[in-house]
């Protein structure tokens, strides 16, 4: 099931409309530096995030822009305008009530919403909170990681019944802090395979950081899970959807391509 159909900006920077699908479960962009990539993924993060996130949010757009429609599967439209600021920075917080409710008819319950963490160590703290009582979940995202990803690297992932991650070698016993910084980003990516709650995910280049054969795995695996409602990501990197059965490649948009 996805619950995002389409994306219109008008007058982005005054200058750039865009228009891009995301009816597929991933939308992964690419595209030269300066293109708008991240500017695109924050500015769809920050209004999901008002809609579906905590209502105590004022969404406060960081670039300016005429237009934002997104339209979903359902058919509804969420719109906002230049017109609809408050002060020139603020939108009025009715203006989301609609689409709130709309997602909620949607999904059934609310969401979650996961963006690749500036911070590992806290996005970890915070991973271990949400995956308490989920037992299965936590066997499946071990085997994952031991079977597929750290066993390249001799260390074995071990969840104790405090839900504490250890990472176990052939002499010694690691911490996740303890870990390469391309393994805890790994971690960080897959998180979203064992949580309780439907999740969309937003990746803006954090699958560039980790091992080149890692790269070529990881996002197969997101669009894998069932609880990932949708993902979308942005990279630099040819192995990120370059897979061998060629199903990431249709669903990889160039910013030139959904610039008008």
């Amino acid at each position: 099931m996805t619950i995002i159909k389409t994306i219109n900006i008008e007058g982005l920077f005054c200058s750039k409309n865009i228009r891009a699908s995301w009816e597929d479960k991933a939308l992964i962009l690419t595209g030269l530096p300066g293109s708008g990539k991240t500017t695109f993924l924050n500015l769809v993060h920050s209004i999901l995030v008002r809609i579906l996130g905590d209502n105590q949010v004022r969404f406060k757009p960081k670039v300016s822009f005429k237009k934002i429609s997104i339209e979903f599967t359902s058919g509804y439209i969420f719109e906002l305008t230049d017109k609809d600021l408050i002060g020139g920075t603020i939108f009025s917080e009715r203006l989301f009530e609609s689409a709130h409710k709309e997602m909620l008819r949607i999904l059934g319950e609310p969401c979650l919403l996961r963006k690749n963490p500036q911070e590992p160590v806290s996005m970890y703290t915070n991973t271990i909170k949400l995956y308490r009582g989920s037992a299965e979940k936590v066997k499946q995202f071990q085997k994952l990681i031991n079977d597929k990803y750290l066993h390249l690297s001799g260390k074995e992932l071990f969840i104790n019944q405090s839900y504490e991650f250890l990472f176990k070698t052939k002499d010694r016993t690691l911490t996740y802090g303890e870990l390469s910084f391309s393994e805890r980003k790994l971690i960080d990516l897959l998180e979203p395979l064992y949580l309780d709650s439907d999740t969309l995910v937003f990746i803006d280049s954090g699958i560039d950081s980790i091992c080149l054969e890692w790269q070529k795995m990881v996002m197969q695996d997101l669009m894998q899970c069932e609880n990932v409602i949708q993902i979308l990501a942005t990279t630099h990197s040819p192995f990120v959807f370059d897979d061998s059965k060629g199903l990431l490649e249709p669903l990889t948009k160039d910013m030139e391509d959904i610039i008008y």
